[in-house]
């Protein structure tokens, strides 16, 4: 089973004084860090070297050796004795579960209060028509009441503070929200906005929609990850933008002039 979550807490000096990572090779280390990503993505693996040894690109004999170093940091899962599990990556697990168990609980109880501010205990009490009779149609004097704030109203300005393209903002907060219900985190859309902004400048690409990026794909849960090429294809837009071609307006001169302004011209 896939675990949602896309990211844990690293702690780099829980790791590196570990006893059992001091003593591991290089190769050995390599291996162990790709099986703890595994297993905090599949939240367990298989208790058997040779499904193992294709996680960590290498054959079954090399496995068995590596797995020498590396077995003492998995242990058997309850009840399953075909199926391992990392004692650190649980308790993150548990931390994660507990935060989000907290949060949900504040949530909750501040609309609780927001709704008791906002009604101040005259909910369904209706003004007596001049009969006695409570009145269907309450008076012009009756007391109003302030509009509620749209759920995640706060969470989603600050996403929107960050997020470029600034346009159809009602619909991006409707998909806001509709991600949030489904167990979506605030962490969790902001991290995935970071890559995806880092993703977008390396490659010099326009940015979609904020809805698109909020909707059903849920894009925020991608790794956008920046790869070598899409520095390269970033520098090669750049230097095209920058590069001066000749100005129309004047024959024989050249003038640092982009070819999008060209283009414009033209249309």
């Amino acid at each position: 089973m896939t675990d949602k979550r896309p990211a844990f807490q690293w702690y780099p000096k829980d790791y590196l004084t570990d006893e059992n990572v001091v003593m591991m090779t290089l190769e050995e280390e390599g291996a162990y860090r790709r099986l703890i990503d595994y297993c905090w993505l599949h939240q367990t693996l298989p208790n058997d070297v040779e499904r193992l040894a294709p996680l960590c690109k290498v054959d079954g004999t090399r496995m068995a050796v590596l797995w020498q170093a590396i077995r003492p940091c998995f242990r058997e899962q309850n009840g399953n004795p075909k199926r391992l599990i990392h004692p650190r990556l649980e308790k993150e697990r548990q931390k994660q579960d507990e935060h989000r168990k907290q949060k949900s609980e504040a949530g909750k109880a501040g609309a609780k209060a927001r709704w008791e501010k906002e009604h101040d205990g005259t909910a369904n009490v209706l003004p007596l028509a001049k009969n006695g009779f409570p009145s269907a149609f309450p008076s012009a004097s009756s007391k109003t009441t302030t509009p509620p704030i749209p759920p995640f109203e706060h969470e989603f300005s600050t996403f929107w503070e960050r997020y470029p393209l600034k346009v159809g903002r009602k619909a991006a907060l409707k998909a806001y929200q509709t991600r949030r219900r489904a167990g979506a985190t605030a962490e969790e859309i902001l991290a995935g906005l970071s890559r995806y902004l880092a993703y977008k400048e390396a490659r010099q690409e326009r940015h979609h929609n904020p809805a698109t990026f909020l909707g059903p794909n849920e894009w925020f849960r991608e790794p956008w990850t920046v790869q070598e090429n899409d520095l390269a294809r970033g520098r090669e837009k750049r230097r095209q933008d920058e590069e001066p071609v000749l100005d129309p307006k004047f024959r024989g001169e050249w003038t640092p002039i982009s070819q999008e302004r060209i283009s414009a011209k033209g249309r």
